[in-house]
C-alpha cells in the first residue's frame, strides 16, 4: 500500500501534480512514427511498449516487457530494454520498481537523461524529495528541459520548506 503521509497539505498535492505532469513518465523519443513501425534504431518491443503506454494500457505494456528475454538482446537493445522498463514502471505507478529499473538503466549506460527524470518522479512519489531533486538536476546536466525541471525542483524545495516549518 502506498504511504501518502508526506502529502499533508494542499501544496503537497500541487507538488505531486507538478511531478506527474511536468516530469514523468518520460521516454527518450516521442512515439510518433510514419505509421509503419518503429523509428530507425528503436527496437520493436520498445516502440510497442511506448504505443501501449500512450494509449493508457500499462497492463499490456508490462506483459509485453515480461516476454522480452534480456539474454537475447544486443548491447543497444539492452539499453532500450532497461530504459523502457524504467519508463513503463513509472507509467503504471510502480514507483519502487521504477527506482530499481531506472537505476539499472542509468548504471547500464546512462544514455537516456529521461531515466533520471523518471527515477526522480518515482522518488518524489515515494516521498524522497531530496533524491528526486538530485535526479532532476542530473537530468538537466544531461540535456533535460532545464526550465521545466527547474520549476519542478523549485516547487519541491518550496514544499520541503513548508513541511519543515510545520514539523518544528
Amino acid at each position: 500500500m502506498t504511504d501518502y503521509r508526506h502529502l499533508r497539505t494542499r501544496n503537497s498535492l500541487i507538488v505531486l501534480f507538478l511531478v506527474i505532469y511536468l516530469a514523468a513518465p518520460q521516454t527518450s523519443a516521442g512515439i510518433e512514427t510514419n505509421g509503419f513501425g518503429p523509428p530507425p534504431g528503436r527496437p520493436e518491443f520498445a516502440w510497442r511498449v511506448q504505443q501501449l503506454m500512450a494509449r493508457g494500457d500499462g497492463e499490456s505494456a508490462d506483459k509485453l516487457l515480461k516476454q522480452v528475454d534480456p539474454e537475447h538482446l544486443n548491447a543497444r537493445q539492452l539499453e532500450w530494454f532497461y530504459h523502457i522498463q524504467c519508463y513503463a514502471s513509472v507509467g503504471v505507478k510502480a514507483y519502487l520498481r521504477a527506482t530499481q529499473h531506472c537505476t539499472r538503466s542509468i548504471n547500464n549506460s546512462g544514455a537516456f537523461w529521461h531515466d533520471f527524470v523518471n527515477r526522480g518522479a518515482a522518488h518524489a512519489m515515494l516521498g524522497d524529495y531530496d533524491q528526486a531533486i538530485i535526479d532532476y538536476r542530473s537530468a538537466i546536466r544531461r540535456g533535460g528541459d532545464h526550465a521545466q525541471l527547474t520549476r519542478v525542483i523549485l516547487a519541491i524545495q518550496k514544499e520541503q520548506a513548508k513541511q519543515a516549518a510545520i514539523d518544528r
